[in-house]
């Protein structure tokens, strides 16, 4: 619930900036960049603990609104301050929790904000999409992030422990 409400809030402001296209693109970039050091980081930590989850596309989208706020206003706006500070709220906030026992993929949440700054660093300042590229980008991004769960579920199955008996 908490990820849809922050989603809703701040994707609606990044979607009036970017458009549907570019703002689809970017949630669906910064979910795959969250995934993929979500991959690299348990692979090497605890590669019997595969993550799945949207929290790393939903701080992307944050970071996406902060770096979009920082091209427009500048670094020293009292907007961009406090995109940045909910970024870094959005941050402590999974450590603490996390520490207090709940599963929280920190490592998703790095990636997809810096999945999300990255984009939202090239948008900036560009005109949206038209319509029909906006349909066609939605339609692919949909189809990758499908793609991606498959392959997650497919690398978190090969992940698991082999028992043997003698």
């Amino acid at each position: 619930a908490m990820n849809m409400a922050i989603l809703w809030f701040t994707g609606r402001q990044l979607e009036r900036a970017y458009g549907a296209g570019r703002f689809g693109l970017l949630y669906v970039a910064a979910a795959l960049a969250g995934s993929a050091f979500s991959l690299a980081w348990h692979l090497f930590t605890s590669p019997d603990t595969p993550s799945v989850g949207a929290s790393g596309g939903v701080l992307g989208v944050v970071a996406g609104l902060a770096t979009f706020f920082w091209r427009a206003t500048g670094r020293r706006s009292d907007l961009t301050r406090q995109w940045l500070w909910f970024c870094g709220l959005g941050l402590i906030g999974g450590v603490i929790t996390s520490a207090l026992g709940m599963p929280v993929d920190n490592a998703a949440h790095l990636g997809g904000m810096a999945g999300g700054t990255g984009v939202s660093w090239l948008f900036a300042g560009r005109a949206p999409f038209a319509r029909g590229l906006t349909r066609g980008l939605l339609g692919g991004g949909g189809a990758l992030v499908v793609a991606s769960i498959g392959l997650s579920l497919g690398i978190g199955t090969r992940l698991e422990p082999v028992t043997t008996t003698v």
